[in-house]
């Protein structure tokens, strides 16, 4: 963490906490993030809202959200929901299974839930499996220990449960973060997200999966 800088964490347990969020200047952070690359991803103030809003709206079981305040300003935010079925599902490939990453392979070997894999492999069910849906830093912050700082936060509220989380297969600095908390990718896997981009365009990108395992599998 960055010396002499007072930095503070704060989860948000209601509506108004998200409120007061927003009032710090949330959605613009929010936004200015994901325009950047590798992502360059365009969202409205409405998406922004509506995604802050769904983490106390949707009957997801004691979300965790968390924001790094600088002063009166959000400055970074972390969140992590419970691996349900019902709140985190996309498709993931297994290009193991297609003999590797390639124009032909790609998109071959679908398994249509990710609920079906991580069950099957890692025993993984809400009460021990957490998703990281959100991670983000203001980018004039970065590289001063508060990302890491974060996400240590998260993962000590999770205590013991297994973490999965995605993240672009070009994002080195990011999955250097996670490798260094003790994530793993799991090889061969990959999932598509497509998303509205600066440019007006709708385009896919690639995203590895990564987990971090802290209960033994019996």
């Amino acid at each position: 963490m960055e010396k002499d800088v007072s930095y503070t964490v704060v989860r948000a347990n209601t509506l108004q906490d998200i409120e007061e969020a927003f009032s710090c200047g949330l959605i613009k952070l929010y936004q200015d993030i994901f325009s950047d690359p590798p992502y360059e991803e365009y969202f409205s103030s409405d998406d922004v809202t509506s995604l802050f809003h769904s983490y106390f709206t949707s009957g997801i079981s004691n979300p965790l959200v968390l924001f790094t305040y600088l002063g009166r300003q959000v400055i970074a935010f972390c969140t992590a929901v419970p691996f349900d079925e019902h709140w985190v599902d996309f498709e993931i490939s297994d290009f193991n299974m297609a003999g590797g990453y390639s124009p032909e392979t790609h998109g071959k070997t679908i398994i249509n839930s990710c609920h079906e894999y991580f069950k099957r492999t890692f025993d993984s069910t809400p009460e021990n499996t957490w998703y990281l849906d959100e991670l983000g830093v203001r980018k004039d912050k970065r590289r001063k220990g508060i990302a890491r700082c974060l996400l240590q936060a998260c993962l000590t509220e999770l205590n013991s449960k297994n973490v999965i989380l995605r993240t672009s297969d070009s994002n080195n600095q990011a999955q250097l973060l996670y490798q260094n908390l003790g994530f793993h990718h799991i090889g061969g896997l990959y999932t598509q997200v497509s998303h509205k981009r600066l440019d007006g365009s709708v385009r896919e990108d690639l995203r590895i999966i990564m987990l971090r395992q802290t209960e033994p599998v019996e």
